[in-house]
């Protein structure tokens, strides 16, 4: 059965990048069936290591940009509010997070989709991240490997 187009909404985000988002009906085709498993575990170090050996490293991509966003946001706190310059250096500390949520995003998704598309049965430690980040000194870390959105993906990916 193929595709059928049923909505199309065009947004924009505070990094004033646009987005179109199509909603369609379509029958899902399943992954072939494969025996493996593998077990996962979270950490700071590596994102994840298999029950294999197979470590990933971190990009730690907040601290990349670090340095950056801080001086835009130093300038930011600076402005006068409501000036034309406060809004275009608001917009360039958006277009940063952005950029940074983006790498973090797609780093995540090719990650999981390989680890989905490899194996029959994936399984993750359950972890209380909530309560972890509630850590000072490694709160910022915890929150820059997202597990939780890790674990989202291949949930659904799974499905």
């Amino acid at each position: 059965m193929p595709s059928v187009l049923s909505t199309v909404t065009v947004s924009k985000d505070s990094a004033g990048r646009y987005f179109v988002s199509c909603l369609c009906e379509f029958e899902p085709v399943s992954l072939p069936i494969t025996a493996r498993t593998v077990g996962i575990d979270t950490g700071l170090k590596d994102l994840f290591v298999t029950d294999t050996g197979f470590k990933t490293g971190t990009s730690r991509h907040t601290a990349k940009y670090a340095k950056r966003l801080a001086l835009l946001q130093h300038r930011l706190s600076k402005q006068q509010k409501g000036s034309k310059n406060r809004a275009k250096t608001h917009a360039k500390v958006a277009r940063l997070h952005a950029k940074i949520a983006d790498c973090r995003l797609d780093n995540l998704h090719k990650l999981s989709r390989r680890l989905i598309n490899e194996n029959q049965v994936v399984c993750v430690e359950s972890l209380k991240v909530k309560n972890m980040i509630r850590n000072p000194k490694l709160s910022k870390a915890i929150a820059d490997a997202s597990w939780g959105e890790f674990v989202f993906q291949l949930e659904y990916k799974g499905e």
